[in-house]
């Protein structure tokens, strides 16, 4: 699922089935986006991590970016999704001192 596709949050399907969310899924509740960031059901994206959801703000969920350009100042440990190509990229701290994002 992707931004384009965002879905209110349901805890339940029609039949009152549990709803399984996947990794990446996105969800609205509140008039907040939250993203899966493991395979959750049962919990509600208030949960936070503990429920498998964090807290979508702009185009940044906490450490994790997805752009199509490397964000500006980013902290080691953080992540880039580049939204044209689909790839991964994990932020670290050279043995200068320098930062290089390095693909997953």
């Amino acid at each position: 699922m992707s931004l384009d596709n965002i879905t209110d949050f349901r805890l339940r399907d029609p039949q009152g089935n549990m709803i399984t969310y996947r990794r990446g899924d996105y969800v609205r509740q509140n008039g907040s986006i939250y993203v899966a960031n493991r395979e959750t059901s049962g919990y509600d994206p208030r949960h936070g991590e503990r429920g498998g959801w964090k807290l979508v703000n702009s185009n940044r969920i906490e450490d994790f970016d997805y752009i199509n350009i490397a964000p500006s100042n980013p902290s080691e440990g953080d992540k880039w999704l580049d939204v044209v190509s689909g790839k991964l990229f994990h932020r670290i701290t050279n043995t200068d001192g320098s930062g290089s994002w390095v693909e997953f």
